[in-house]
This record gives structure tokens, sequence and C-alpha cells, in this order.
């Protein structure tokens, strides 16, 4: 597994809410579930989102809160945030983190496994490090995959871990 560094202007439209992972059921029941309900909540409103990214990408941002509580941001990244209308009723809102640089990591990626610890200790050895004003990871798909409800059998999608630059090994 290799990453990639990657900088963008990032700006996002989206709907969250509080997700729980269960300690007896681990990831895949509730936290599945809520999570899709945001997801499908995010699908009802996309027609009312303006300016989308192109290529299209849904955005799902994991804030840690504590061990099994996290805040769950699903947006659709956009190219400009011109003449949005927080739709306080329904919850949709923007974010706009500005330009933030990530490593990009390819595929389903287990954060614990071996080969992803090892990519991004070659991240580490690059001259980067996590980027402390941000207290989760972003996770990259499609927005067809938001159109269609469900993520596909052979779908793969990226982990962006946001980085910024330590030293510069040049």
């Amino acid at each position: 597994m290799d990453a990639r560094i990657l900088t963008i202007d990032l700006q996002l439209v989206g709907v969250q809410g509080i997700v729980y992972e269960s300690p007896t059921h681990g990831r895949g029941n509730s936290l599945d579930s809520e999570e899709q309900a945001l997801w499908d909540k995010l699908y009802a409103r996309l027609d009312t989102i303006r300016y989308l990214s192109r290529p299209q990408r849904a955005i799902g941002y994991w804030h840690f809160v504590d061990s099994a509580t996290r805040l769950f941001f699903a947006g659709a990244q956009v190219n400009s945030l011109e003449g949005f209308q927080w739709d306080y009723h329904y919850g949709l809102v923007s974010w706009a983190p500005g330009k933030v640089t990530f490593a990009a990591f390819p595929g389903s990626t287990d954060r614990e496994s071996p080969a992803f610890l090892q990519a991004f200790q070659q991240v580490v050895r690059l001259g980067y490090a996590y980027d402390g004003r941000f207290v989760g990871e972003f996770e990259v798909c499609p927005l067809d995959w938001v159109r269609a409800g469900h993520t596909p059998a052979d779908g793969a999608h990226e982990i962006w871990v946001p980085v910024k630059r330590v030293f510069d090994m040049s």
C-alpha cells in the first residue's frame, strides 16, 4: 500500500450526527446503520447542493469524541460555497476547513493493519506528521455511491489522513 500526498482547498456541504460504536458489537452494527442514515439524509438534499466538485466526491469525516462516540459528517465536496443557504430545520451545513494536506491511502483500509501502519510510517519518513487541527480522518468515495445508497462490493475508497510538513528531506 502506497500513500500519496495531496493538498486541496477543502469545502464541503453535508449533514452531521453523533454515532456510537458498541464495545460489545464493534463496528458494523448500529454504527454502520447510523452512518448510512446520514448518507441517506445527504442524498435526500443532494439536488439542492450547487457547485459539486469534479470528480464528484462524497467525503465522510470521523471526529473522535471518545472510544465509543463519533461525530460523523457526511458531505459532498464543492468548488464554492457561494449562495449556500444553511438549512437549519434539515441540518444541511457547510464546512470549509480550507487548504489541507492529506496522506491518501487507497482501497478498503484497515487502520490497524500492518500494511496501513507501514504506509503511514513512510509518510512520516517523508517529513509529515498528523495535523492536530483535526481529531479524525476522512473517507472519500465517488458521490455515485451515495446516489446508489450502498458501497459496491468491489468498491475501493480512500482514507485521507490530514498531515502537515514538519521537516524537509531535500
